[in-house]
């Protein structure tokens, strides 16, 4: 079984600035038009979209063979195991 451990890193982390900078600077720019509640669905919507897109990308790399040995990555092995489950043999 699958780690939280290894979900955490299968979301890269190290990602989500990515996601979490538009909303601040977003939210920034709204000044005192800016309404709390909208900023933090802003940012949970953000950071699912980034963890999502991190996981697909994942998959889609042991689909097509990129970085490949035996025709998966290795690099989504080593990130979480359940993808590694999902790569073709």
């Amino acid at each position: 079984m699958t780690t939280r451990e290894e979900w955490i890193a299968g979301a890269r982390p190290k990602t989500l600035p990515a996601a979490i900078a538009p909303v601040l600077v977003g939210t920034a720019f709204a000044g005192y038009n800016a309404n709390a509640v909208n900023f933090f669905l802003a940012l949970v919507v953000g950071v699912a979209l980034q963890v999502g897109v991190n996981y697909a990308n994942d998959y889609s790399d042991g689909i097509k063979g990129t970085d490949k040995d035996n025709n998966c990555s290795l690099d989504v092995y080593r990130r979480t195991k359940t993808l590694w489950l999902l790569c073709p043999w």
